[in-house]
């Protein structure tokens, strides 16, 4: 007898299961064949989606590879245009912390320009945010990670007239503002009590410094155009820029190109120092050195006690 009725409970489970899943599936509309075809094309979707990044992505470095290779100069693999490094920068933003980290970022640019000396300048620093947001804005040119803002033609071929190094933003919201607080303090505490001829000569010096600086870090250092052939033996092939160079010419990382009798590069005038604007660094370094001596000599007051004499 309880054979026979595990049995009949065995051959009924099935009948009752059966009945349910007919009343679920009814009720809720065949949910059970609807929940996979919604997974299969969310999943169809994202790989989709994957597919067009990966194309865009592969294009984008194409692209950088192709313009790094087809240009006039002696420069490395960066950027095409700042528009794309201003696409980098928001792409690395995106997975790092978002608006939060680019104002952090923005607030500590001295500390960063400070810290640049690596061999690849970071897609976080802040002159590299500042170049990309701003020069792609106003359509400014690149050659490396140098910032074109003026240029002509020339038999042909492209002459940069102006031209800012990538720490300009150095240049232009420290080093200046540098200048003309410390000068706005001496005019004004030594204004009236010093000589006519030394007050003449401060001026000048002062506005000598600041032309200087400005012809130094506005002007083309000397960047290399790019030869595919020795002109002369002693020439030496240089790889990052795919060119040869002259004796004394280096690549530098950091202007992302070849500067012929290159020095070193200097974040206080914002650009690299090398042959076309090492005689205005020179004025630059003498004027500074003459404007310390003569501030110090008016705050203490020693040129008001020779003009009472």
């Amino acid at each position: 007898m309880e054979d026979y009725n595990e049995k009949l409970h065995n051959r009924a489970l099935p009948n009752s299961t059966s009945s349910s899943q007919v009343e679920l599936t009814s009720a809720s509309g065949k949910l059970e064949d609807w929940t996979p075809a919604l997974d299969l094309e969310s999943q169809a979707e994202a790989e989709s989606k994957e597919s067009v990044e990966e194309l865009f992505e592969k294009e984008k470095e194409s692209s950088k590879i192709r313009a790094w290779r087809e240009s006039q100069f002696a420069v490395g693999l960066t950027d095409a245009t700042w528009a794309d490094e201003s696409m980098d920068f928001r792409d690395a933003m995106a997975s790092s912390g978002g608006r939060k980290k680019i104002l952090k970022v923005i607030a500590h640019s001295v500390e960063c320009c400070e810290c640049c000396d690596d061999d690849q300048t970071e897609p976080d620093c802040s002159c590299s945010v500042l170049s990309s947001l701003i020069c792609s804005k106003l359509g400014a040119g690149r050659v490396g990670n140098m910032v074109v803002l003026g240029e002509r033609e020339s038999g042909g071929e492209r002459k940069l007239t102006w031209v800012v190094g990538p720490y300009w933003p150095m240049l232009l919201f420290i080093t200046y503002p540098l200048i003309i607080a410390i000068s706005v303090l001496v005019a004004r505490s030594t204004w009236g009590r010093q000589h006519p001829v030394v007050s003449a000569v401060w001026l000048l010096l002062t506005l000598g410094l600041c032309a200087a600086l400005f012809y130094t870090g506005c002007r083309d250092p000397g960047i290399l155009p790019r030869y595919r052939e020795a002109p002369e033996p002693s020439w030496r092939w240089n790889d990052q820029a795919q060119t040869y160079r002259p004796p004394g010419a280096v690549y530098d990382s950091e202007c992302g190109c070849v500067v012929e009798e290159f020095d070193h590069t200097c974040p206080w005038t914002g650009t690299a120092i090398g042959k076309s604007n090492m005689p205005c660094f020179k004025v630059f370094v003498s004027a500074v050195c003459g404007m310390i001596i003569v501030d110090v000599l008016m705050v203490t007051g020693l040129f008001a006690f020779t003009a009472q004499d």
